[in-house]
């Protein structure tokens, strides 16, 4: 799994996660490294997360109490302005998990700079 946050001047560092995402994983290798710094950053910034298991899950919540979040309808469709960036950069970097383990480090380099890109294309746009 990746993941990744965008803001309107900002972003994070890509995160590469193997394994199941669990809400204590969310915790530990998302939430507290990335997400929580980020916000301190941007204070007025608005975090935006759909309803996955441990982005609802109560242990994750309280960990955001700190952090102003986007209520998000249940059932509701994934509007997340990041998914336009998952889309395009998913067919560029080959995904077999064998081809993924031996160019990992190539993978990660080459999703930062289309993050990077897709990050300002998407922010010129929708400016």
């Amino acid at each position: 799994m990746v993941w990744c946050a965008i803001a309107y001047n900002a972003r994070s560092s890509l995160v590469l996660i193997h394994g199941t995402m669990t809400a204590q994983r969310y915790i530990h290798d998302i939430l507290q490294p990335h997400v929580l710094p980020l916000m301190q950053r941007l204070p007025e910034a608005i975090f935006q997360e759909d309803n996955v298991r441990p982005h609802i899950a109560r242990v994750s919540q309280i960990c955001l109490l700190t952090a102003t979040t986007l209520p998000w309808p249940t059932r509701s469709l994934d509007l997340s302005p990041i998914e336009h960036i998952w889309d395009r950069l998913f067919g560029t970097v080959s995904w077999a998990s064998h081809e993924f383990e031996r160019t990992r480090g190539m993978d990660t380099a080459n999703m930062e700079r289309n993050v990077s890109r897709h990050h300002t294309e998407l922010v010129c746009l929708n400016a």
